[in-house]
């Protein structure tokens, strides 16, 4: 999958505290191929040509920022970090002329990057629920909302302006930041998830290696860092843990190099091919049948 640049794909909620959204619509494909092809439908071919990802800078000299868990700062189920690790190695070994560095210092302060994204996002949530809906249908049990959105929409409103500016503040140090990294790699690097995919009757994890989660969705604080300064990320997958649940990297780019990221992507994809090593579902529950 890709989460292509913060606005290349018209948002449905402008953002007003930031010069991007936070949120962006994008596809998800089995091959980097496909989700150019789907990008360029979904951007229009105004905003993203497909064509241009093959004469996009070559994958055979990429410098990539490993920030596994950002320095400690982030809890991982067991596996994911060295199933990671191992992935980043043997692309390199398999003919790969770049290099990987671990980041092994956190780059920005992770609770501040998380403060900041759960302000902007709570303030944008709340007010759209209530220019879509209006006040009396959110609180007056007419939606169907699950506890958890109403609890953010709450926190939304509560919000102070003080709070947000500094959300923005904290926001645009990071995006100051990522940049500054990015006179040095090409691409960052950081595990898709902090747990394995765990099961449907879970609203959502409570804890992650000994550590409680706070908030509904704090199990997923490893997006924060793209979504907060509006980069690309692309999504590849690194294979699967002793049970055969699959586990996936996500790669962060400056913005606008979404067609360097796809090849890098696709690059990547003709050494390892998960595709063609584990079919769909469907797939292999007809040939069981």
């Amino acid at each position: 999958s890709i989460r292509p640049t913060a606005g290349m794909i018209e948002p449905s909620q402008p953002n007003a505290f930031l010069s991007h959204p936070i949120s962006t619509a994008g596809p998800m494909a089995r091959t980097p191929t496909d989700l150019c092809l789907l990008l360029e439908t979904m951007a229009g071919k105004d905003r993203f040509d497909a064509s241009l990802v093959s004469s996009a800078r070559s994958a055979e000299s990429i410098r990539i920022g490993w920030l596994a868990d950002w320095g400690g700062a982030l809890p991982f189920e067991e596996g994911i970090i060295e199933l990671c690790t191992d992935a980043l190695d043997m692309f390199i070994k398999n003919g790969a002329d770049g290099s990987v560095d671990l980041i092994s210092k956190p780059p920005f302060d992770s609770e501040l990057l998380w403060n900041s994204w759960t302000a902007i996002r709570s303030k944008l949530l709340a007010d759209q629920f209530l220019i879509d809906y209006g006040e009396s249908k959110v609180f007056n049990a007419k939606l169907p909302l699950k506890p958890e959105i109403l609890w953010e929409i709450e926190r939304g409103l509560a919000l102070n302006d003080a709070t947000i500016e500094e959300a923005q503040q904290i926001a645009e140090g990071w995006s100051s930041c990522a940049m500054n990294l990015f006179e040095k790699y090409d691409i960052l690097a950081l595990p898709s998830s902090q747990v394995w995919p765990f099961p449907a009757e879970w609203r959502w994890p409570k804890t992650i290696a000994g550590t409680n989660m706070d908030t509904y969705h704090r199990w997923m604080q490893v997006v924060v860092p793209g979504s907060l300064a509006g980069l690309p990320c692309v999504t590849i997958p690194v294979g699967f843990n002793d049970n055969g649940l699959p586990m996936g990297m996500y790669l962060m780019g400056p913005r606008n190099s979404d067609a360097k990221l796809l090849a890098f992507a696709e690059h990547y994809h003709s050494k390892r091919d998960w595709p063609s090593k584990r079919k769909p579902i469907k797939d292999r529950i007809n040939r069981v049948l």
